[in-house]
């Protein structure tokens, strides 16, 4: 977990929230540009390229995303779930196809469900 307020307050980084993701494309879209002690208290997680994020808020809606290499080193939202691939055992891109699956999707919802601002972070 990163604390950007603290960890890095005057310089900026890409923000990745729930706004952030078109749940039809899967795709990051627009990311906001924000300086560290501006940060809102949700910029916390570290992401990676190669990495998934998938919305635990509405996860019935499937706002996933595949983040790609120029965000990598960047933050998102503790309203995401990170999917992690080891590159050396798993496909990241197939962690993207199968985070899309209904299979998927119905656990995920069992999961959230009366949880409140629990932190996922997956390494697979």
């Amino acid at each position: 977990m990163k604390n950007p307020s603290k960890d890095f307050p005057e310089r900026y980084f890409e923000y990745v929230d729930i706004s952030s993701i078109d749940n039809q494309s899967k795709r990051i879209i627009a990311t906001k540009k924000v300086l560290g002690k501006d940060a809102p208290s949700r910029a916390r997680q570290l992401i990676k390229g190669d990495d998934v994020i998938i919305s635990t808020v509405r996860p019935n809606l499937n706002s996933v995303a595949f983040v790609n290499g120029n965000l990598n080193n960047e933050i998102c939202s503790t309203g995401f779930c990170i999917l992690r691939a080891d590159n050396n055992n798993f496909i990241p891109e197939y962690l993207f196809f199968i985070s899309q699956e209904q299979f998927f999707i119905n656990d995920l919802v069992n999961k959230c469900k009366g949880q409140t601002t629990q932190q996922y972070q997956i390494k697979i």
